[in-house]
């Protein structure tokens, strides 16, 4: 599977939401990059926990946003975000019960359009109707 580039037009044009994702995609990038019959499931493991705790942490960082910048937004924003981390908990229960050896493909199919679809679809509009 080739690397997730950042193409500019994903920016959303708030700069710490940017920032946090282009973080969210070099840590997806080394999920892309390694390879899981060398690494081992401990390293793996390692880097899933911190994808998780990034993303925790963007989902929270978001919803103070929200707050400050658009309150009518945010009960609807915390719903979708539930929703996302529950799918992400799923996504990595599912490759942890696998040994990890379908990485590439449940990467391809699954980690990186879920990203990608939050940071087009949801945070391009969160930004425009707040920025």
């Amino acid at each position: 599977m080739m690397a997730v580039r950042w193409p500019e037009d994903l920016s959303c044009g708030v700069d710490e939401v940017d920032i946090q994702h282009r973080n969210l995609i070099a840590l997806l990038n080394q999920l892309i990059d390694l390879d899981p019959s060398v690494c081992g499931p401990a390293y793996i493991d390692c880097l899933l926990n911190e994808f998780a705790a990034k993303t925790k942490a963007h989902f929270q960082f978001e919803e103070n946003y929200l707050r400050g910048n658009n309150p009518s937004q945010l009960e609807s924003h915390q719903q979708l975000h539930e929703i996302l981390l529950d799918q992400m908990e799923e996504f990595f229960s599912t490759l942890r019960t696998e040994n990890f050896d379908c990485l590439p493909v449940r990467l391809e199919r699954g980690l990186v359009p879920w990203l990608l679809e939050h940071v087009i679809n949801v945070d391009s509009k969160m930004a425009k109707e707040t920025v």
